[in-house]
């Protein structure tokens, strides 16, 4: 049996810490981003332009929203479980998983990563949709 193994960050994702990728899931919490149209909007990265600034493509629009940044945006962590994941900070940073469980309560999921055997406790804010396919 797997066991679990805490390797949460100390530190949250924050701007000072480059975290785009291409193909993960993002929520838009900048009111000001397109005059507050993309506010709380989800999409997906399509290009990363600068280690801190990229276009989304915003689902509810069907349109690309060019050069927004890192601060404007926040992780969108997968609900269903065996979904995909990219941890986008931390130790595991860059890594590919799968989404084992998510606890709400406690901020934290469980994961195991490609070629990994152990189960990972990792911070939601270390963790992102990766979307496939």
């Amino acid at each position: 049996k797997a066991r679990m193994k805490d390797t949460a960050s100390l530190v949250p994702v924050s701007s000072a810490r480059p975290w785009l990728y291409p193909n993960i899931r993002v929520r838009i919490v900048d009111k000001k981003a397109s005059n507050g149209r993309y506010y709380l909007k989800k999409g997906t990265v399509v290009d990363v332009k600068t280690p801190e600034t990229c276009d989304i493509f915003i689902d509810d629009f069907r349109e690309v929203a060019q050069d927004l940044h890192q601060r404007q945006l926040e992780t969108v962590v997968p609900k269903v479980e065996g979904s995909p994941l990219l941890c986008v900070s931390g130790k595991w940073k860059g890594r590919q998983g799968t989404l084992l469980r998510r606890n709400k309560k406690t901020d934290y999921i469980a994961c195991q990563l490609e070629d990994e055997e152990e189960v990972l406790k990792l911070h939601l804010d270390d963790v992102c949709e990766l979307v496939v396919g």
